[in-house]
């Protein structure tokens, strides 16, 4: 750049910060309203209704020249409206800065307004025409309103002239009759494996339609925009079919021309275009779920464009021979590109040559770059419409595809046209860098041409047309036809959609004047008196939502995580209802102990629910699919059959009521499961020894069996070590009764020496030296082995009988043989090489596929059988991300899969924080779990565990025999261990938090009985182990917190243990010395000696004197 050009710039920069500062205002210091543009649809809310409507605002120069300044903060927008019952509307507008001197205003109506006021100052002067008033009804987008017909809604929407590309599709179909061409349209496209289309009926406003094909879950989008359409406008009666696929169907060598919209078109094919999903959906959810929007894209660009980094961006997916072709050239001309593939599907193989893959980059900062990429995917690259309203370069290949705008698209003033394979991609990136200038004019044009064509308002005027010359060229009758669901419109608001004016309503309706009023009405018209002019400023003008005080009904925040009562609140909001409380006499109310927990009958009744629906959990399944199909198609046949799956068990769940797991729903994790299940020969589950049935998927070990007869199911109890050899045993016969094949290892100690098991031993251990309790322990453990016995023994009689129905004993007994013991590494590499027998996936080497739940040890196993740290082992569930595979031996190769969550049925919450499915750090309730803790585990075993004392429950108030409850615990706990709050409380959810994660990971051990064996014989608890003192002085507040019955008194009176009795056996004596009072029992001194606070009286019994302030207001600080 010569000097001159530098001078010229420096100089049009000057002018533009001068004009900015002085010329806006003329002599007299006002604003030119005549520098000031003010246009869109936004402007006219009473005719056009749109999820969020928009308008612009453009700062022009002398010269009509747009000002690119930031100059955002100069300007003040409100958008203020009432209803007919003199409330403020509820309205949430933002703000877009395009960064070429333009603003975007949104906004979103949740009220039937009927009025609205568009006020834009700049320097708090009214600008343009500034204030617009919008008189009539501005009716949200919930409404169901259909007050005109189609032709009427193409005049008051101000649609554009009828697009050539619907008049082109058209041209084929100048007649269309139903009768005839229905079934030809059936019996060429119901493929359900390949093809998925709906039949769609318009009849009286109303939306009918049947699908076709296994996968139909993109039926959301074509069912959204025709429910919206039906609100607006009074639709003919139609019938027509929409393509689900993102390929066109309609091929022009077909014998007949069938008519069949679908999203894309093709130089070989019929079809009749429509906007595609994504530009459909980010119309219907603008300023709603979806981030993506034609108007977000121009608003959220960080640069301009003399800013942006001169390079050809590109992210995406290998759906293209030429994609990877892309990625070849860019590392030729590294100076030329910034480009990678996020993701490897179709052609997988090559990763290591055209990756390695990148993460995904937030679409907004692809303009940080001048240039893009329009390349085909699939099919036409659907991104293209939000390319062109980023306001960068386009450079387009030659493509037989095209999106229903293409026709209006020209090149080199809209985009720079390049070869489809790519091979003058280079000149052309190089002629737009040596000419900055006409590259950014034609980046300007094709974003103009986004505003003007590709627009909310543009989406819904196409479809509108598309309908209406539809209904041109039917001939047939339009009725509904047998199999059709009629698809609801859902959380409509509650509308008035007549045009009747207020006052003529008044009158037509004989509504009462203020001199009728009645005494009750104005007592009522009082006590709300506040609520009417809570929305209302200054001058009598309503106040938008985002500027009511604290003292509104709705407070609009930003909300990333709801409560329940938050949800409820928000459901009001939307409503259009608004809740109000009084407070009145506040009660406390203790919560049982059990709280969050089922009762008995609750927890029999979900047991009966489990075993009535147990066949309706499934996982999903691999689409069937041949060699003959395109990656495309497999992938979309996968997605499809992954929806239905979710769908199906959504609604299983919500219409049987029983609570699952929260299952994967990353479609990948079960593309990586079914390709661990393809490839392997054994499919190994691995199990929590403590729960194996809750981490045991049936319906994985029926998907196995359906892949190959030749595969094999296993289950891995790992952590077998929690298991004594009792439990281990009742464990493998309940296994053996219904033929499954099990094995008992534990990853942290894969060599158990038998000779030293203790045969006895509990979950906790004995270290039990006092000879009577000795003897009562081995007494209890001789009870409980013949009562395990005769379990076992009813166990096995039935094992048998179910042998002995079938006819293949031999072949069971041979297979299904399960070992009780804990398995040592070579042992259980010994299993690998001797189960599989039948033919195998690759030849002469056995894969072993291990699968499980996350935090179940799966990578621990790994490392254990390998002897190296081959895999990355975390407590936190879900480290593994993708399946590996590693040699075990020359013939075993293990096939370690990402931990999957599968559906499967639990009792509670509190079941999944135990059992480590929820993560113990992002719980919200700590009480349900902590009392399935106490619930599980003995009182003595905690106390011995934490060194605590847990209070005795109260025998006049309470179930003597009852467990202690959450905050019993919680609190003796968090005093033993110092966890207190800023106020001096102990602090529960800390001390929760501990006290589970010991509980996951095996220091509180609990296991789960297998089904027709008592849990209360399965698991043995050892006396207690430590030697309690049988009196504890307690201080008063500890004793308060913790709700003891009997607090340490001046008189030095005893709390008493749960071993009360004990003490009657025992001489007590009280010792004394000067200032000190102390116990002993049988002459030995408990230690508890302390002069203050438990002294009887006042050393001096100074009665007279006056008592300190601190103490004599004490009783305040207690808890």
């Amino acid at each position: 750049m010569n000097k001159a050009k530098v001078k010229l710039k420096v100089a049009s920069i000057f002018w533009a910060v001068l004009f900015n500062a002085m010329c806006l205002a003329d002599g007299n210091g006002a604003v030119d309203r005549g520098l000031f543009e003010i246009w869109g649809p936004g402007l006219e809310s009473q005719n056009i209704v749109m999820p969020a409507r928009y308008f612009f605002i453009r700062l022009l120069n002398y010269n009509k020249e747009s000002v690119p300044d930031k100059f955002e903060s100069n300007f003040q927008i409100t958008i203020n409206g009432g209803t007919e019952q003199n409330k403020p509307c509820r309205i949430w507008s933002n703000i877009l800065n395009r960064k070429d001197g333009s603003l975007i205003v949104r906004y979103k109506v949740y009220d039937q307004c009927s009025r609205l006021e568009i006020s834009v100052k700049y320097q708090q002067q009214h600008v343009a025409e500034s204030p617009y008033l919008v008189e009539g009804l501005i009716n949200p987008d919930s409404c169901y309103c259909p007050k005109e017909n189609i032709d009427g809604a193409i005049d008051s929407w101000k649609c554009k002239a009828l697009p050539a590309q619907i008049r082109a599709d058209f041209e084929p179909f100048q007649k269309i009759d139903w009768d005839v061409t229905r079934p030809k349209v059936i019996k060429q496209f119901d493929k359900p494996h390949s093809v998925s289309l709906c039949h769609y009926v318009i009849k009286d406003n109303q939306v009918y339609r049947k699908c076709y094909g296994n996968y139909v879950g993109f039926n959301m989008f074509s069912d959204s925009i025709l429910l919206s359409l039906t609100r607006k406008a009074a639709v003919p009666d139609l019938e027509f079919f929409v393509n689900l696929g993102d390929w066109p169907l309609s091929a022009q060598h077909l014998e007949d021309k069938l008519p069949i919209f679908s999203w894309c078109g093709s130089a070989d094919t019929n079809d009749i275009i429509m906007p595609t999903y994504e530009l459909t959906e980010s119309a219907l959810e603008n300023m709603g779920r979806v981030m993506l929007d034609m108007l977000s894209v121009q608003g959220n660009g960080e640069f301009p464009w003399n800013q942006r980094q001169s390079k050809l961006f590109w992210r995406g997916r290998d759906s293209n021979r030429h994609r990877l072709d892309l990625i070849s050239l860019s590392r030729k001309h590294p100076e030329l590109f910034n480009v990678s593939l996020t993701n490897f599907f179709f052609y997988r193989d090559e990763e290591d040559v055209y990756g390695p893959k990148t993460d995904h980059v937030s679409f907004f900062r692809f303009f940080d770059y001048k240039y893009q990429l329009a390349i085909d995917g699939t099919v036409a690259p659907y991104r293209t419409p939000f390319l062109l309203g980023g306001g960068s370069l386009i450079f387009k290949p030659h493509s037989k595809y095209y999106e229903y705008f293409y026709r209006d698209l020209q090149p080199n003033t809209h985009y720079v046209p390049v070869e489809s394979n790519l091979s003058d991609l280079i000149e052309r990136i190089q002629w737009a860098k040596a000419n900055d200038a006409e590259a950014e004019k034609i980046a300007r044009n094709g974003q103009e041409f986004a505003n003007e064509n590709l627009l909310p308002q543009h989406i819904f005027c196409y479809y509108f047309h598309l309908l209406n010359e539809l209904s041109k060229v039917l001939e047939s009758e339009v009725r509904v036809l047998d199999g059709m669901e009629l698809v609801k419109q859902k959380n409509l608001s509650p509308c008035d959609c007549s045009q009747i004016k207020t006052a003529e309503r008044d009158e037509n309706m004989g509504k009462k004047s203020a001199k009728n009023s009645t005494l009750g009405r104005a007592l009522i018209k009082d006590r709300f008196r506040g609520h009417h002019n809570r929305g209302t400023a200054a001058g009598d003008c309503m106040l938008h939502t985002t500027e009511l005080d604290s003292k509104t009904k709705t407070n609009y925040q930003s909300v990333t995580e709801e409560s329940q009562l938050d949800e409820l609140l928000y459901k009001a909001t939307m409503a259009g209802q608004f809740y109000e409380t009084e407070q009145q006499d506040v009660r406390v109310l203790k919560g049982p102990a059990g709280v969050g927990l089922l009762s008995d009958a609750e927890y029999q009744k979900a047991q009966e629910t489990h075993e009535k629906f147990r066949d309706s959990l499934k996982i999903p399944r691999r689409p069937t699919w041949t060699s003959a199909m395109s990656p495309s198609i497999l992938d979309q046949l996968e997605n499809e059959s992954f929806w239905e799956w979710r769908k199906s068990l959504s609604k299983a769940q919500e219409a049987n009521g029983f609570l699952l797991t929260p299952y994967e729903k990353n479609l990948e994790f079960w593309r990586q499961l079914w390709r661990v299940v393809e490839r392997s020969d054994v499919v190994v589950q691995i199990v929590d020894a403590r729960n194996p049935l809750l981490f045991r998927c049936e319906d994985l070990e029926k998907y196995v069996k359906e892949v190959s007869e030749y595969k094999l199911n296993m289950l891995l109890v790992n952590k077998a070590d929690f298991l004594t050899p009792a439990q281990r045993q009742l464990w493998a016969d309940y296994f053996y009764s219904v033929g499954v094949k099990v094995a008992f290892y534990s990853a942290l100690e894969p060599a158990e020496n038998s000779t030293t098991e203790q045969v006895a031993e509990g979950p906790q251990g004995s270290n039990i030296n006092d000879k009577k309790e000795l003897e009562t322990d081995i007494k209890a453990l001789e009870q409980a082995v013949e009562d395990e016995g005769a379990a076992l023994t009813k166990i096995i009689a039935a094992v048998d009988a179910l042998v002995a129905k079938s006819n293949c004993k031999e072949e069971l007994e041979d297979f299904v043989n399960n070992d009780t013991r804990v398995l040592s590494r070579e042992e259980l590499i010994d299993l690998f090489h001797t189960m599989h027998k039948g033919p195998k996936v690759t030849a002469d080497i056995t894969t072993i596929g291990l699968v499980g739940y996350p935090n179940v040890g799966k990578s621990s196993t790994i490392n254990s059988l390998l002897m190296a740290k081959k895999v990355s082992v975390s407590a936190t569930p879900g480290k593994t991300k993708h399946f590996q595979t590693f040699y075990l031996d020359n013939d075993i190769i293990l096939c370690d899969c990402p931990g999957l969550v599968m559906p499967s049925f639990v009792f509670t919450r509190a079941d999944m924080v135990l059992n480590g499915i929820l993560p113990i750090d992002q719980m919200r309730d700590h009480i349900p779990p902590i009392s399935l803790v106490t619930q599980r585990i003995p009182r003595h075993v905690l106390e011995d565990m934490y060194g605590i004392m847990l209070p005795i429950p109260r025998e006049d108030e309470e179930d003597p025999q009852r467990c202690s409850t959450a905050e019993e615990f919680l609190n003796a706990y968090a005093y033993n261990r110092g966890f207190m709050t800023a106020h001096g409380q102990p602090d529960g959810s800390r001390a929760a938090r501990k006290v589970l994660k010991d509980y996951t990971s095996g220091k509180l051990v609990y296991c789960h009985a297998p089904p027709g064996v008592d849990q209360s014989t399965f698991t043995l608890y050892p006396e207690r182990q430590k030697m309690k003192l049988l009196t504890r002085l307690v201080p008063p507040r500890e004793a308060r917190a913790l709700q003891l019955g009997n607090v340490a008194d001046p008189a030095l009176s005893l709390v008493q243990t749960e071993s009360h009795e004990n003490l009657e056996c025992l001489p007590i004596q009280r010792n004394h010395a000067k200032g000190v009072a102390s116990l002993s029992i049988d002459g030995q001194s408990l230690g508890y000696s302390s002069a203050k606070p438990w002294k009887e009286f006042n050393k001096h019994k100074n009665k007279g004197k006056k008592e300190k302030a601190r103490r004599k207001y004490a009783y305040l600080d207690q808890h």
